[in-house]
């Protein structure tokens, strides 16, 4: 399993980077936090969430703090949320601010998020709420 790429950063095509480690080229979709920071060029490092689905390439998503890592992992254990939909919710909302409407149940925050709706939101709230806490 890739959990971790330190390397040099070879390409970008608005959504996906290319990091080149020892000669091997890795396309990792970030976050958009860890997108933001990241230099034009240059050596980056970024820990790794790697996710395959059957009949569907592995994908590897891209985080510059261990912490939004664990936060994208709690987010796509939820049910109707998966890697896309995480990195969405995590480019509409500030992970600090996301733990806190999490664990204060305010389903209205997290229904201004693009592409989360009330039912989404409640999920979140409520399934997550023990987990954000903990």
């Amino acid at each position: 399993m890739i959990a971790f790429l330190r390397g040099d950063l070879i390409g970008d095509d608005g959504e996906a980077i290319i990091v080149d480690v020892g000669g091997v080229g890795y396309q990792v979709l970030p976050s958009a936090a860890t997108k933001g920071a990241l230099p034009g060029s240059g050596q980056v490092q970024m820990h790794i969430h790697a996710h395959f689905v059957t009949d569907e390439p592995l994908r590897l998503y891209g985080f510059s703090t261990s912490a939004e890592k664990g936060l994208f992992q709690t987010l796509i254990g939820v049910q109707g949320v998966g890697p896309r939909v995480a990195l969405a919710i995590l480019a509409g909302i500030e992970a600090e601010e996301l733990v806190r409407a999490i664990a204060t149940g305010d389903v209205g925050r997290l229904k201004q998020v693009k592409g989360v709706g009330g039912k989404l939101a409640e999920r979140l709230a409520l399934e997550l709420r023990e987990k954000i806490l903990a």
